[in-house]
């Protein structure tokens, strides 16, 4: 009889010993997956939905936090050169079609600037500068574009930041499956315990 309390006592040990980490791995990833020490930028590039398109077809958009920037302040320059651009006040993008009416044989230079509103209240201006390196196959078709941002500005800190939460919520849910994958173990480790426990 002893030696069977001391025996559930060793499993009751054993099991405190996977639950807790296991637990706290959940509780901690959780935590990580829906924490935010960051604000969305306030202007993000999209890329286009099919990144095999010409250099005609090639459009930029350009999605802005309506609360915090001047639609009509936002200037786009390629190369230093300003070009036309098409705002959608309802969608919050600017449109900026037709690009580069030949395939470029370099990278280029987008510039955009803007006036905005920043958490003390004070109006700013700031950019974002982006170089779009062209990748073309033996079609001639443009493969895709990189986007190498400068991150030292205000958006482009922001940008940094998104990514790294992006990083660190995919980092979250990893724990949350070892976690899962912990207790599993940790349920048929006690049912084959039980199991030789109930033929002494």
């Amino acid at each position: 009889s002893a030696d069977l309390v001391g025996f559930n006592g060793g499993i009751i040990i054993e099991n405190t010993l996977l639950y807790l980490p296991a637990a706290s791995l959940i509780v901690g990833g959780c935590m990580g997956g829906l924490s935010r020490y960051n604000i969305p930028p306030k202007m993000r590039i999209i890329e286009p939905d099919d990144q095999a398109v010409t250099p005609v077809d090639f459009q930029i958009r350009i999605r802005y936090d309506d609360k915090r920037i001047d639609p009509h302040t936002i200037s786009v320059q390629i190369n230093e050169k300003a070009i036309p651009s098409k705002i959608s006040e309802e969608d919050n993008i600017v449109y900026i079609p037709a690009v580069f009416k030949t395939p470029p044989k370099k990278a280029a230079s987008l510039s955009l600037t803007a006036k905005a509103i920043d958490e003390k209240g004070k109006e700013i201006k700031d950019k974002i500068r982006v170089i779009c390196d062209p990748e073309s196959d033996e079609e001639d078709y443009l493969d895709y574009w990189e986007f190498k941002r400068e991150d030292e500005t205000f958006w482009g800190k922001e940008m940094t930041a998104a990514n790294k939460h992006a990083k660190r919520s995919l980092n979250s849910i990893k724990l949350v499956v070892h976690a899962v994958v912990l207790l599993l173990f940790n349920y048929l480790l006690s049912v084959v315990i039980r199991a030789i426990a109930a033929k002494l």
